[in-house]
């Protein structure tokens, strides 16, 4: 059996470096899953998806606060998958932080009544800074 050194110290560092990551990611484009997997492990710590996804959320409410537009539109302009936006968009739908302000064309793909979104005043005020 392996000696692992699982000192509080070494643990704290372990964090301490996994923070650092999340905070890089906020400024890059999306990371594929095994890529996350892969960098958790270099590090030493348990892959958590729900903190690469809390990212992605938090670039997707900075984003929609300053251009409010469909998801299509978002996932290309933020690099972000549509597929990943679309359940970011549900989680923020069913917290209230989110509005659909008008239906029309897509800017995006063309087609006709998307919605188009934007984040309510106080959840733009709470959640981002």
């Amino acid at each position: 059996m392996e000696n692992q050194d699982n000192s509080p110290n070494k643990r704290q560092d372990k964090y301490k470096q996994f923070a650092s990551l999340l905070k890089a990611l906020e400024h890059c484009e999306h990371v594929e899953v095994k890529v996350q997997i892969e960098l958790c492990r270099r590090i030493g710590i348990t892959y958590k998806r729900n903190a690469f996804r809390e990212v992605y959320k938090k670039k997707y409410l900075k984003f929609l606060k300053d251009n409010p537009t469909t998801n299509a539109d978002a996932a290309a302009r933020t690099s972000i998958p549509h597929k990943l936006l679309c359940l970011i968009k549900r989680q923020l739908e069913k917290e209230g932080a989110l509005v659909v302000y008008k239906k029309e064309v897509c800017p995006r793909t063309g087609s006709g009544k998307v919605q188009h979104l934007r984040i309510k005043s106080k959840v733009s005020q709470l959640t981002l800074f």
